[in-house]
């Protein structure tokens, strides 16, 4: 419940503008490693792999961050069977960085994945229904990483699966 609450308060305040950003020099790893750890604790069945990125640093709102991460991976859990993995991966080149969390859930459709993010969207088949869920975290996903100046992308993992592609800058040297 408090999560909901602090879920409709937060979409609230960003999309009336009040949500200010404090922004801090954060490692992405760091915040990657505390993230992960949380969810071994809740998802003790689950397999959580990270290859990381060395001396990777944004400039971003730490709080909001590890929001938007934490949706990712409960998504990635929600959505898959127990025992599944879940890959995080950062990749950098030049400025930018590359953070992909990987599933092995059923994926999503094409015509789902334009809908994905809009506000109390849920995608409509058994999987969805029987998970809890408000359809605000990936809506609260994409307006926190697009306040960053970053972008989200969904794509197929294969043979089954789904991949959420974030691009966001580095504040690091390449």
């Amino acid at each position: 419940m408090n999560s909901l609450c602090n879920n409709l308060l937060l979409a609230s305040q960003m999309e009336s503008g009040r949500q200010l950003l404090t922004l801090e020099h954060l490692s992405i790893n760091e915040l990657l490693h505390d993230c992960i750890n949380a969810a071994v604790m809740r998802y003790p069945k689950n397999k959580f792999i990270f290859h990381e990125a060395a001396n990777t640093t944004i400039h971003a709102d730490a709080f909001l961050m590890r929001m938007a991460i934490n949706n990712l991976i409960e998504n990635a859990v929600k959505y898959a069977d127990k025992n599944s993995e879940v890959l995080l991966e950062i990749k950098k080149e030049k400025k930018k960085l590359e953070l992909s969390i990987a599933d092995e859930g059923p994926g999503i459709a094409d015509a789902d994945k334009k809908h994905i993010f809009k506000k109390h969207y849920r995608i409509g088949n058994e999987a969805t229904k029987q998970s809890k869920g408000t359809g605000l975290g990936l809506y609260l996903v994409k307006r926190i990483i697009r306040a960053h100046k970053g972008e989200i992308e969904i794509l197929d993992r294969h043979p089954k699966g789904a991949v959420f592609m974030l691009t966001m800058n580095c504040t690091d040297p390449s």
